[in-house]
């Protein structure tokens, strides 16, 4: 979740304040929420919300969330300057991700089709972190089975198909 941040010196060393909205506060920012810290000139930083404002600040409704930046932090930042952030919600390592339109729901489950010796094979997985386009799932997979991404109404389990590259397809 972005942020444009404003950096200030503080008693303590230069810290950032980014105005968020309450649906971003529900929806888990909290003190402690890791940051990842963009400079203009593409450095970055990683730190933490040490600070919630727990009022609104005025016309705006928007709360002021404080992160300081480590004394080194090597960020190429100026006083006064912006900087943009993300809120690190969720995060994974090692996770399987697939783009949205490859699972398909049927009865409150969802699935995703792969691909494997020339036939489509259902599999059931649970969605977990979502970024953009894409979407994290449980799934054993074997690194070499595709993933199919269109025409998932009209495949069914084991049942013979061709599958063609996209853009991005390393196979």
């Amino acid at each position: 979740m972005p942020g444009q941040g404003l950096v200030l010196i503080a008693a303590h060393g230069i810290e950032l304040r980014f105005d968020v909205i309450d649906e971003d506060l529900q929806r888990g920012i909290d003190v402690g929420t890791p940051v990842a810290i963009r400079a203009s000139d593409g450095s970055t930083l990683r730190s933490r919300v040490s600070e919630i404002a727990s009022a609104t600040t005025g016309r705006t409704r928007t709360f002021t969330v404080t992160v300081p930046l480590p004394k080194y932090h090597g960020l190429n930042v100026r006083i006064g300057s912006s900087v943009a952030a993300d809120f690190v919600l969720a995060s994974c390592s090692g996770c399987i991700a697939v783009p949205s339109e490859a699972l398909h729901r049927i009865e409150n489950r969802t699935y995703l089709y792969l691909i494997r010796d020339g036939k489509a094979l259902l599999e059931q997985v649970e969605p977990g972190i979502k970024q953009g386009n894409l979407v994290q799932v449980s799934l054993d997979w074997n690194r070499s089975d595709r993933v199919a991404i269109s025409n998932l109404g009209s495949l069914a389990d084991s049942i013979p198909v061709f599958a063609v590259a996209v853009e991005g397809d390393s196979q």
